[in-house]
């Protein structure tokens, strides 16, 4: 049976520890107020391993204001990750009172698949700055994207702990999330404008082959009623109606020539593109046999140095080469002795071949039209021509990726130079080439 006395020990007992219960919570409460507010240099903890000191390297109220009033969040962490210390703005970021995220594991705000690089990043010899983007979890749901920015500190003389920056990365990911889209919108409109130039070019190519074909069967037609008639009524014609059939002779010549670049032209597109390795300069030799084969009257200096190998296509290049040349051997017409030169741009790191005369040269002011089709710089009366023929040469150079430009003066001989391989397939530092080259985008640009 319970006395009265005992009860009331009882009591007295039960008063004493809610008074003591009381007080410790009031000194608890006081040192998390000393904490946040800068009051105190440090923390005691017992532990399983006695007592350990924790301490903040600026507890000042200076650096406790810059700290609350920065736009990122700060926190400070033990070595094992235990927070020790965080501002207001990460405890607004995860929707948290600060004072529920002191003595808690950093880790318990981050998102699952962000622990384990946090845990190694924590467990790292850190002697500099470290960064990692993981994602906050939030209170109320959803995920923050954010950027740690960790230090280590000295929080005693024996104990280092970490300070973490932590940087809102919503606005950076919502900008590179608008990039990416409006990179996948301008890759789909680049492909659909790609694909209509397809068709478009195909088309083209189409309808020039098919009216070329089908002028030649007129063309034929009219030249050789002209020849007949030319050698029939010869003697009974007047001069002026001579001169007349004579113009029309010429004039359907000149036009079966240009119907046949035509048609040579719109097949290089059909043309299947076969690389393999070619000597440059065995090609050059051999194009020259050809061609001063038929010009045994000109006096013509070729001048022929050390040439590359090229990787392309082996006809393709010589018809290059063939139009390139025979455009020298006519611009030089005239001079005693042609000198008409071929050799390699040793200042680039790319195979540039020149093909450089002493000729009529050209006005550098429409360089950029030389490679137009039916684009002529000199009448026909100085220099016949159809007018595809660089053209020709220049679809050839874009086929293989490759560059081309022109360089000259009037009466001071003319210099193209060109390469057939593909510039895209090589690193930027080679097809880029020295400072001065122009780029690929310019395909008969001058130096």
């Amino acid at each position: 049976m319970v006395t009265a006395a005992a009860r009331t020990r009882t009591r007295v007992d039960q008063y004493a520890e809610l008074k003591k219960a009381q007080a410790q919570i009031s000194e608890l409460e006081s040192t998390l107020d000393a904490i946040r507010n800068g009051g105190v240099d440090g923390v005691v903890i017992e532990g399983p391993d006695g007592p350990r000191v924790f301490t903040l390297q600026s507890p000042d109220e200076p650096y406790r204001v810059l700290v609350e009033r920065m736009n990122e969040g700060a926190v400070t962490l033990t070595s094992d990750g235990v927070v020790l210390f965080c501002n207001q703005r990460l405890s607004d970021a995860v929707g948290i009172p600060t004072e529920a995220i002191v003595g808690s594991p950093f880790h318990s705000l981050i998102a699952p698949e962000s622990v384990d690089a946090l845990l190694e990043l924590l467990q790292a010899d850190r002697r500099e700055e470290t960064r990692l983007e993981v994602e906050l979890v939030r209170e109320h749901g959803g995920t923050l994207p954010v950027l740690l920015s960790v230090s280590q500190i000295p929080l005693d003389d024996f104990n280092h702990g970490l300070c973490l920056i932590v940087t809102d990365l919503t606005a950076q990911k919502r900008a590179e999330e608008k990039v990416r889209e409006l990179n996948a919108e301008l890759e789909r409109r680049v492909a659909v404008r790609t694909e209509e130039l397809v068709v478009a070019n195909k088309d083209l190519e189409s309808f020039s082959y098919a009216v070329a074909h089908d002028l030649r069967t007129p063309l034929r037609h009219i030249h050789g009623f002209s020849e007949i008639l030319d050698r029939d009524a010869e003697s009974t014609l007047s001069q002026d109606g001579q001169h007349c059939l004579k113009s029309i002779l010429t004039g359907v010549t000149r036009m079966e020539a240009l119907v046949t670049h035509l048609l040579d032209l719109s097949q290089l597109s059909r043309q299947p593109l076969t690389r393999q390795s070619v000597d440059v300069k065995a090609l050059i030799q051999q194009t020259v046999e050809q061609l001063t084969a038929d010009i045994e009257d000109r006096q013509i200096e070729w001048r022929i140095g050390d040439l590359p190998i090229w990787h392309c296509d082996a006809a393709l290049a010589g018809t290059v080469f063939m139009n390139l040349l025979s455009n020298a051997i006519k611009f030089t017409r005239g001079r005693s002795p042609a000198i008409i030169e071929i050799g390699q741009m040793l200042d680039s790191a790319t195979p540039f071949v020149f093909v450089k005369d002493n000729g009529a040269g050209f006005n550098p002011k429409y360089a950029e039209k030389l490679f137009g089709m039916f684009q002529r710089l000199h009448r026909q009366e100085e220099f016949e021509g159809s007018g595809v023929g660089l053209a020709t040469v220049h679809r050839i150079v874009r086929r293989h990726g490759g560059e081309i430009w022109a360089e000259g003066a009037l009466n001071q001989g003319a210099k193209v130079v060109l390469t057939l391989e593909d510039l895209s397939s090589q690193q930027l530092s080679q097809s880029e080439g020295s400072n001065d080259r122009r780029g690929a985008s310019h395909p008969t640009g001058r130096r």
